[in-house]
């Protein structure tokens, strides 16, 4: 009887203990054999920005998100028009750090490139010399969602994973 008791106790510790490794996320997947590390991508592009509960229609401003994970930055291009306004070029505009700590994902922006005549408009948490800190509200292998309260407002940014640049 209480080797039946002990070889059931071994058989529940690892799944336990993978249960417990495995992040569920507010929006996310019930369970994932992936770690968070391994399904966050290495480039988004934003699908919808929403500021206050409202649609940001500026959305090209938050055109792609690129993640190096051997580095740890996170560089943020936008679109904006160029001279002609008919060719739409990209800009690589705000450059930093990031960190994935569980269900948090902070970035400290420290840097801002513009290639063009005309820099895109930053704002908010999305501003040189910021830092701030994104729950992450989903995290699966396609898509990702975060939310932060910044001065009192309050972002939610969905981001579509695009595996062309991976």
């Amino acid at each position: 009887m209480h080797q039946r008791i002990k070889k059931n106790i071994l058989l529940l510790i690892p799944i336990l203990l993978l249960w417990s490794a495995c992040k569920k996320y507010d929006e996310g997947p019930l369970i994932s054999f992936r770690s968070a590390e391994k399904r966050l991508g290495v480039f988004y592009n934003s699908i919808a920005v929403i500021i206050n509960g409202e649609n940001y229609e500026e959305k090209d401003q938050f055109a792609g998100f690129a993640f190096d994970h051997i580095t740890k930055e996170v560089s943020i291009s936008s679109y904006i028009s160029t001279f002609f306004d008919t060719i739409r070029q990209s800009n690589i505009w705000l450059k930093g750090g990031y960190l994935l700590n569980k269900d948090k994902l902070i970035f400290t922006f420290d840097s801002l490139s513009c290639y063009s005549e005309f820099a895109p408009e930053y704002f908010g948490p999305f501003a040189q010399m910021t830092r701030s800190d994104w729950d992450v509200k989903r995290l699966s292998y396609n898509d990702l969602v975060i939310e932060c309260t910044f001065d009192q407002d309050n972002y939610r940014i969905y981001l579509m994973r695009n595996f062309s640049y991976e």
